[in-house]
Formats: structure tokens, sequence, C-alpha cells
């Protein structure tokens, strides 16, 4: 019940914008449950949040709002004469911020449509920032930095309230940014708006079918930065405004995440122009490719490269991802620095006496059991969602190297297509990348735990209980 103006604001404000621009069609699927959530928030009010003992009540409630909110966004898909399966893919997709779609002829759409996609991964986006720093990941140092306090035991609710108006603060602020330079760089204003909402959240949904291809190399490009900058993790803005570039620098891995970017896509660039220099897009157009691959962009300057070599430098781009408490999916770029320490550890050890001690470090901090063991099992999730995908898709007789780049694509949230995601893809593997869309976004458990809810129901009922 409290959580009604959160879906509300998923679906009210694209409603208005159909009815203001004539899109009754869109209006009439959109007005129903605008209505219902409206009328909900308004009875709610003054009612109490509700109080959460355990995190894991409140990872259960951040997925079951996000696939509420993919939801209530399909039935304007369905009035866009889209089957139910692929409506609630196109909804999903833009909720999770990845791009992937299966419209036949989404160019023909009206312009009320293209600003919904739009919303729906600008909504997706700020929600996944949001959760990256609050919600999903148990960043106690992190939650001090963003609210100079931690999450009390028995208000979590409200404290997580509080954090996210700040970061809202520096998401709006960050999509002023992008709506201004859009409207300036691109043809129509509609379109301007659009594309600068699905970039700030990483999503890659466009209003042309060749995505950024259309549009000059200036508005590509500066896209393409909005889009680095909403990979790193919105903790380094709000450091760097409260406490100044150094504490900022401190906070993440923004230096890290950086130097990646600049140098996989110098080698991609490097690459292609060496080995492959008769493709059909420029080396600019190929480096913003990767860029968008490894922001989780999904947009595209020119086609896909059908070179394997080119396919497995954007493929670990993708996998790699941005950073957490940013709106980019992939494994995240803290988890990739956990892991690669946890290799260089296990040699170093083989030095020592067996009576020397050695601990996991990461920017110079020790890492506790809990940081480790999270960052495993997420990249355990990830390799295991992989792997079963491809597999289903292999099953299907699809190519190998084509499918597997989807697959990632769903997974880490990403939106590019070697061209296998189409409207005519069979049902079961639309519902196949449709989960591993859920399931990367999510993060693997808190989807998980909604199917799990004695981890969660029991102890809720016990905690009551010890209360009274």
């Amino acid at each position: 019940m409290k959580q009604a103006p959160v879906l509300s604001a998923v679906v009210l404000p694209p409603c208005l914008v159909s009815a203001a621009l004539g899109s009754w069609g869109l209006f009439a699927a959109l007005a129903p449950q605008s209505a219902v959530l409206l009328a909900i928030s308004v009875t709610s009010y003054k009612r109490p949040a509700p109080k959460f003992t355990r995190r894991i009540e409140a990872v259960v409630l951040f997925a079951t709002l996000f696939l509420l909110a993919c939801l209530i966004s399909t039935p304007p898909f369905l009035a866009l004469r889209m089957s139910p399966l692929n409506a609630f893919f196109e909804a999903t997709s833009g909720i999770t911020s990845t791009g992937l779609s299966v419209a036949r002829d989404a160019t023909v759409w009206p312009v009320a449509a293209h600003l919904l996609r739009g919303w729906l991964q600008w909504c997706g986006g700020f929600a996944l920032a949001f959760a990256g720093l609050t919600i999903l990941h148990d960043h106690t140092s992190a939650l001090r930095e963003l609210g100079q306090s931690t999450l009390e035991e028995r208000d979590k609710m409200t404290s997580m309230r509080k954090h996210a108006q700040l970061l809202l603060a520096f998401y709006g602020a960050l999509t002023g940014v992008a709506v201004a330079g859009c409207l300036f760089l691109l043809p129509t204003w509609w379109e301007g708006v659009s594309i600068a909402l699905a970039s700030v959240s990483t999503g890659g949904f466009t209003p042309q079918a060749d995505s950024l291809a259309s549009y000059s190399v200036a508005a590509q490009v500066f896209v393409m930065g909005i889009c680095v900058m909403s990979s790193v993790s919105f903790l380094f803005y709000i450091m760097l405004w409260r406490a100044g570039f150094r504490k900022a620098i401190a906070s993440g891995h923004v230096v890290l995440y950086i130097g990646v970017v600049c140098a996989g896509t110098l080698l991609y660039a490097f690459v292609s122009a060496l080995l492959f220099p008769d493709t059909d897009a420029t080396v600019i157009e190929g480096s913003l490719n990767f860029i968008s691959g490894l922001t989780t962009a999904g947009f595209s300057a020119a086609p896909v490269s059908s070179s394997p070599l080119l396919v497995v430098l954007l493929l670990v781009g993708m996998v790699i991802g941005g950073d957490i408490g940013s709106t980019s999916g992939g494994m995240k770029i803290g988890r990739i620095a956990v892991a690669i320490q946890m290799v260089r550890l296990s040699f170093h050890r083989l030095l020592l006496p067996t009576h020397g001690v050695l601990h996991l470090r990461d920017r110079g901090k020790r890492q506790t059991s809990d940081d480790i063991t999270a960052a495993g099992a997420v990249l355990v999730l990830y390799i295991a969602t992989v792997l079963i995908c491809w597999s289903i898709f292999l099953a299907a007789s699809q190519p190998a190297l084509p499918a597997l780049f989807e697959v990632v694509s769903a997974v880490s949230t990403v939106g590019l297509s070697s061209g296998i995601t189409a409207p005519d893809l069979p049902p079961h593997l639309v519902s196949v990348l449709l989960v591993a869309m859920l399931l990367g976004r999510l993060e693997f458990i808190a989807l998980i735990a909604i199917f799990l809810p004695k981890t969660w129901i029991r102890g809720r009922y016990l905690a009551s209980k010890r209360r009274q």
C-alpha cells in the first residue's frame, strides 16, 4: 500500500503525456492502473511505513515492485498490437533498462509510445542505482557516506526514503544535462527527450530502427558520454559534492572503471583498424559500440561487427559492465576487482611460510568475508545463468556465438543484438531472454528470494512474535 506512489510514478506521467499528445489508445491502456494507484496513494498516505527487521524483506519488496512495474507497463504495448508475451517482454526490457526489442516496426509508433519507453528505462535506471547503494548490497560504509548514518535497525524504510531523495536529486541533475544536450543535437524535441531518458539509465531504446546510426557523430559521442557518466556509481557524485575530489575517488572504483573504458576502447579501435579495415563500421562507430557494450547502454552507432574477435572483445565489455550503485548492468567492475584480488592473493599465499597471514584488500581496504561471499555468489550465479540460457538457445539450433552474444546482452541488460532477438523469435526463447533480463537486473538473489518465501515470511513472523 505504501509503495503505490512508486508504481504510480511509472505509469502516471506517460499516461498524462499520452493524453496531451492525443494518443488516446495509450491513454486508455495506462489510465486504469494510474487511477487505482493514485487512489491507493492518497488513502494510504498517513499510514505508517512498514518496519523491516532484516534486509531480506527489503530485497523481496524491491523485487516485487520491479515485477509489478513490468506488469502495469504491459497494457500500452498491447494497445500497440503486440502479443501478450512480446508486450510483457517490451515492458520488461524497458523497466530493466535493457533495450532489447521484439517490436515489429517501432518507427511507426506514436510519439507518446517512444516517450513511454524512455520513461520506463529512466525509472528502471534510478531504481537500480538506488537499490545498488541501499538494498541489494550490504555496504555499511557506503551507506554511511551516502546518508551520514547507517540504516537504523527498526526504521529502514525511513532511511531508505531519505537516501532515495538524495540520489534522485543527482539523477535528476544528470538527466537535465542529458536532455539539454540531446535537444540541441537531435532533430526533434521528442527524440531528444526519449534518448536522453534512455541514456541516463543506460537503456538503449531509440525511435530509429538503426539506433543512433541516423544521427550525427556529435550526438552519438554526447549520448555515449552520458552513458559513461551514468555507469559510474552515483556515490562518486554525492561524495564529490560533499567531501571533494579525493574522497570521491577513494569511495569507489571510478579510476579503475574509467581506465578500463579508455584501455578497452583503444584496444577495440586498434584491433578493428589493424585487422578488420574493410568492415562496414568505421573505427569511431565500432569504438562507440564497444563503449555502449561496456556501459551496458545498448545504443549502436553501426551494426554489431560479425568478426568473431571483435564480438569476443565486445562480449568481455558487456560481461564487465559498470559499477555498483550506477544504472549499468553486468558483473560490475567492483566485483571483477575483488575476483582479481582473490586470484592474486592465492598466488601470494603460496610464497608465504605456513604461519604467514594475508588478507584480501580492495583499494587498500580489507575485505570482509561477507564482501567476498556476496561478490562470489553473484559471479557464480551470473555464469550459471548465462550457461543455462545459452544451452537452451543451442538446443533450439541457434548459431553458437550470436546466441551467446544475445544471452550475455540480456543478462547484463545491455540491449545490443546480433540479430536473433526479433518479432519472429520463438516464444520459449523470448521467455528465456525475459527471465535473463530480470535475473540480471535484480542481481539474481533478489528475484530468487521471491520464490523462496520461507527465507523471509517465517523470519518476519517470528520477529513479530518476539516483539509481542
